[in-house]
């Protein structure tokens, strides 16, 4: 079980989500103590940047974006062309262009292919071209 960050509301469940599943529960180190807040010295498996990880038959990609809380991270699964990003695009359901300036911490987002099907932590899904302008990424057609 993937955390896309560690505030309470994203993490105050996992353990028990955890077990019920047979699933670890991964967190990035960002959110250590965010994480220490809710559950003490209980463990978790560390997530860091660039993670690869097989989950079945596909593969997610770990991208850090420390937006929301240090150790924000969004999954980004090239073969389906989509990525899952927590909180970190909150701004993602308001309609098409207006959408601010792509924050530092947003970078590993804008190397993704503008056709990228965004799915944020709330609100609607949508196309990651219509969150940032030409003049804001670099669009990478061969992520």
């Amino acid at each position: 079980m993937i955390c896309t960050q560690g505030r309470r509301a994203h993490v105050s469940a996992a353990v028990e989500v955890g077990i019920g599943l047979c699933a670890p529960i991964l967190l990035h180190p960002g959110d250590h103590d965010l994480w220490q807040a809710v559950h003490g010295q209980r463990q978790y498996w560390r997530l860091d940047d660039g993670q690869r990880i097989a989950v079945a038959g596909d593969e997610i990609r770990v991208l850090h974006t420390p937006s929301v809380t240090a150790g924000s991270v969004a999954l980004h699964l090239a073969r389906r062309g989509v990525v899952f990003t927590g909180d970190a695009l909150r701004h993602g359901c308001e309609p098409p262009g207006h959408f601010p300036a792509p924050a530092p911490a947003l970078e590993p987002l804008s190397g993704l292919p503008a056709d990228t099907r965004v799915h944020p932590g709330h609100g609607d899904c949508f196309v990651l071209g219509e969150a940032f302008s030409s003049t804001d990424r670099r669009v990478s057609r061969n992520a």
